[in-house]
């Protein structure tokens, strides 16, 4: 009797630890299309696909007039460089020179008053390695221009291994 109880035991303790082992491997494998071939590194980001989120989501500040989020969305030595230095951080003056750019009828360039922008439509991207550039139509009720904003692509994790260069010792 002494027996099957230790033995229902101990099955019943292997059951458990078997489990906790298939779920706590589970939660540890991350999914094969975030990882490199080699296994060791995350893959890549899709900067294309990144800049598609970046400006679907700044489109819709701009159309909301949502001055503050919109400046969230400047990369961030552009807007020390742009925003805070030269423009000492006046919102209205930075933005309503934001978007500026030929008239699409006509020969002069011209500046949206930021609050009037009515409508933004994004005629097409190009994406490079370190960058992707939109080309936009914006308009007002009195100016239509055509503009590009820049997508800025920040690298800032590495990935690797380094051994223990000779401190280990061996007894």
């Amino acid at each position: 009797m002494k027996k099957a109880s230790v033995l229902s035991g101990f099955i019943c303790l292997f059951l458990i630890a078997a489990l906790s082992a298939c779920s706590t491997t589970a939660k540890r494998k991350a999914p094969e299309e975030n990882v490199d071939r080699s296994g060791r590194a995350p893959s890549r980001i899709d900067v294309a696909a990144e800049a598609e989120i970046l400006l679907n989501a700044f489109e819709k500040a701009v159309l909301r007039h949502d001055t503050d989020k919109v400046l969230e969305f400047l990369d961030p030595h552009y807007r020390e460089k742009e925003f805070e230095d030269l423009y000492q951080s006046h919102k209205g003056a930075f933005l309503n020179d934001f978007f500026c750019g030929p008239v699409t009828r006509g020969d002069q360039n011209f500046c949206l008053v930021f609050g009037e922008i009515q409508e933004i439509q994004r005629m097409g991207i190009e994406s490079f390695p370190d960058e992707s550039r939109a080309h936009y139509i914006v308009k007002s009720n009195a100016h239509e221009i055509s503009t590009h904003i820049t997508v800025t692509v920040r690298k800032t994790y590495s990935f690797g291994v380094m051994g223990s260069k000779g401190y280990t010792q061996v007894e």
